[in-house]
């Protein structure tokens, strides 16, 4: 799930949410980070992003998910959009 909510594959995310929904609750992969933190800081997808967000957000992802970087920066998920955006 992590990797198909990075790499933009829709498709990947709904079949791995349809065979277990519970898992756009969990952390893994290398950053122990939720897929919709990897969906969002991954920036390898900007067609299928949007959806992923939305998939994982139905299925309870935690909106709320934050990391620090080990110098004590805090990093939401928000600062993560806000990184993507263009002006």
């Amino acid at each position: 799930l992590f990797t198909a909510a990075c790499c933009g594959d829709l498709a990947g995310v709904d079949r791995r949410l349809k065979a277990e929904p519970q898992a756009a609750h969990a952390a893994g992969g290398p950053l122990n980070w939720t897929a919709l933190a990897y969906a969002i800081y991954g920036r390898l997808d900007t067609v299928n992003a949007i959806a992923i967000a939305r998939r994982l957000l139905e299925a309870g992802a935690d909106p709320s998910f934050r990391f620090d970087d080990d110098w004590n920066n805090r990093f939401t998920l928000v600062t993560g959009a806000m990184a993507g955006c263009r002006a």
